[in-house]
């Protein structure tokens, strides 16, 4: 699986979590710029990415996890 379909299959429920049902993602979006983007929906989308791809971050990749970008790359690393 490769950056292009992880980030489609990121994209709606990102727009769930952060109830925005047409935010656009891209690599750098964080925090700084998604109003609802707050720690509960920041676990809560982290959550549910991992129940889509089948896995649990490890405590190192939580940490790296910046913005959409590092979120996609960690995934990708996983699959």
């Amino acid at each position: 699986m490769d950056r292009k379909d992880v980030m489609e299959r990121i994209v709606p429920i990102a727009r769930d979590v952060f109830e925005m049902p047409d935010l656009e993602l891209c690599d750098a979006l964080d925090a700084t710029q998604v109003e609802t983007w707050t720690s509960y929906a920041f676990m809560q989308l982290l959550g549910k990415v991992e129940k889509e791809f089948g896995f649990k971050f490890t405590m190192m990749e939580l940490i790296k996890i910046r913005n959409i970008g590092t979120l996609v790359d960690v995934v990708v690393q996983h699959q």
